[in-house]
Order: C-alpha cells, then structure tokens, then sequence
C-alpha cells in the first residue's frame, strides 16, 4: 500500500477492519523496524496488549497514551479507513533503553526463568547486543526453558525486565533474547526459596477431617487443593500435620484461601524452619533439573 504519508516527518500508521494496513517510513525509523509486523509488535508492548484488534480498539478510545513518563498524543482521521497520527513520538523515547542495553556488552546479567514450575536461577554472560536484542551465552539449565514458555526475567540495572528467548544456536549455546520490557514488581528475584508442585499425595487435615492433595510445598508454605470448599477459619491455631513422602511432622497455621479456576488452594505458613525439609526440596528440584536436562539431550 502505498502513500504520501511516507515524506511526511511524523508518526501514522492506518487501520483498515480492524488490521493494521499501513505504517509510513518515519515510524519504521523511529523503531528501527524492517517491517510493518515488527512496528504492530512494538506498539502492542508500548500500550500492554496482545493484538492488532485491541491496539485499533485501544487507539479509537483514547486521544493520548503514556509511554516512559511521556505523553503521547493520538490523532484519528476517518476515512475510507482510520488513519492515527502520533505526536511527541520520535528517537529520543527509544534511546535510553538502547543505551542501556548497549552497556551489557561482555558483562554478566542474572537471569530468572520457571520450567514446569521449577525456579532457575543464574548469572549468565552477555555476547552481544544487535538493536534492541541481546545475545547470552546460557548455561544448561537456562536452555530448559526454551522447552516451555520461552520467558525469561533479566536484571538490567539492578531492574527487573521480561524478555523472550526468539532463538537458540545449539552448538554455541547462545539464546538470543527480544521484547525486552521494564517491569515494577521483582518478579521473583527477591525470593529464594524453593518451591515444588508435589503430585499424588494427600495429607489429614484437621477439622474438616479430610485428606486434601498437597499442591506445592516451599521452605515456608504449604499448599494443599481441592474442588471443594471448606471452611477453615477455626483453624486459629498451630496444627501439627504428616508429610507421606519425608516421614516428617510439621507444624503449620491456616493462611487463606485462593479461588483457582474451578478449584480451591488453601494455604499454611510453616511454624519453623525445617533442615529436612530443605535439604528434600534443594534435592529434588536438583534432581528434576538433571533429568530433564538428560531426557532433553541439552
């Protein structure tokens, strides 16, 4: 498709049934994008959404959004389709995250990713930095994750970014990883315990006298599930129960509950620290990592 709008030294793109149709040359430069695709990507992560149909129903409601503390201003035009001009958009709202990135060249970020559950944790080493891409020489139980959901976290001063690994040279063991994005919560670095889904085992729960699945279990909590809902707000103080698989007698006080899709999740606090516990949880998870890394062939 083809327009004027390309000599024009401002930010448009066009929406034609609900589809992106058009981004003029200008806002490909701004994002340092080959293309029209690449351009929809950036925008949805600017604006928080997952598709083209949201971002055309996004822009039609709102006459401004805020990206890094900066307004930007949205113009719409009704024609035999929708045209939007952006103001108070250009290079300068990109650089800094390029500058940031550029910096991690030959430097060590610490990399957070969860496969089947399992918390994974690591300093790996910065290759190289293409555009907004960062290339990381990963250790084998990083690559497990490109088996799963392929996110990863990353630390970028001191900051905690999502990011996804796009893609993986297996033989020099370097991830390559894009749509890197700033995040306001830790996202889980701060946490160091260990936590494990646990499959198949039931524990007594006082009471209601009921054996409820046990859901995961850290260093801290235990979690136990159920399509059922119990009232457990009498559970006003310590109860002692038995863990099946460590032969261990753990003393635990009623938390909450949490709605989890059609089923219920209530969870205890540990009284105390339990070494037996730990060492079960330290060596299991171990233990799931190496057999996944052997079963992958990683």
């Amino acid at each position: 498709m083809k327009h004027d709008y390309d000599f024009i030294p401002l930010s448009i793109i066009i929406f034609q049934n609900n589809k992106l149709i058009y981004c003029n040359k200008y806002l490909k430069e701004i994002f340092k994008a080959q293309d029209q695709n690449e351009v929809l990507e950036k925008l949805l992560l600017m604006v928080n959404l997952s598709n083209e149909k949201e971002l055309y129903r996004y822009f039609l409601k709102n006459q401004a959004f805020k990206y890094k503390d900066q307004k930007i201003k949205l113009k719409h035009m009704k024609k035999e389709y929708d045209l939007f001009i952006f103001t108070k958009m250009d290079e300068k709202l990109f650089d800094e995250e390029s500058t940031v990135i550029k910096d991690l060249i030959k430097s060590k970020i610490e990399m957070l990713s969860f496969y089947k559950g399992i918390r994974i944790y690591s300093k790996e080493e910065v290759i190289a930095v293409n555009d907004s891409k960062i290339l990381v020489k990963v250790s084998k139980k990083q690559q497990l994750n490109l088996y799963d959901n392929k996110e990863y976290f990353i630390k970028i001063n001191n900051q905690c970014h999502t990011a996804k690994g796009i893609s993986f040279n297996k033989e020099k063991k370097i991830l390559t990883l894009s749509n890197i994005k700033k995040e306001t919560k830790n996202c889980g670095f701060d946490r160091d315990e260990v936590r494990l889904k646990i499959k198949t085992n039931k524990i007594h729960i006082p009471v209601i006298n009921k054996d409820l699945d046990i859901y995961d279990i850290s260093e801290k909590s235990i979690c136990f599930i159920s399509d059922k809902e119990y009232d457990l707000s009498r559970l006003n103080h310590a109860v002692e129960i038995k863990v099946p698989f460590m032969e261990e007698l753990l003393y635990v006080n009623y938390m909450k509950k949490v709605v989890l899709n059609d089923k219920i999740k209530y969870i205890f606090h540990l009284n105390s620290h339990s070494k037996k516990l730990s060492r079960f949880l330290h060596d299991t998870q171990e233990e799931l990592i190496k057999e996944s890394i052997s079963s992958l062939k990683i």
